[in-house]
């Protein structure tokens, strides 16, 4: 079974959260074209179309929008994931303050 494409899930969900496709090529830094490009993959990967014309813009389908729930959780995953990874180990002091009878009796030397 192939694999749906994280980036071309990043660049459908923009689409959407941005109603066009020229705002989120702007949003990701790419060119009208290359977007428009990207949710022709991912409709031939999906083997549906993804948007359906409504007079001059373009609405969802069915599809698009079952998609655009798996890609909001599937970008999240990814995200949280990257976070995760990236993140080193914590380093540095860490300094309490309290009376010294309770640091005396309650903290380690």
């Amino acid at each position: 079974m192939p694999t749906l494409d994280l980036e071309l899930l990043r660049s459908f969900a923009a689409v959407v959260s941005h109603h066009s496709f020229a705002a989120a090529a702007v949003h990701l830094d790419r060119t009208q074209s290359a977007i428009t490009q990207q949710m022709q993959r991912l409709e031939e990967q999906i083997g549906q179309p993804l948007f359906a014309k409504q007079g001059r813009q373009k609405r969802l389908t069915e599809q698009g929008e079952r998609l655009l729930t798996y890609a909001h959780h599937m970008l999240a995953l990814n995200d949280e994931a990257l976070r995760s990874l990236r993140q080193g180990p914590l380093e540095g002091n860490l300094r309490i303050g309290a009376p010294h009878d309770v640091a005396e009796t309650m903290l380690p030397l």
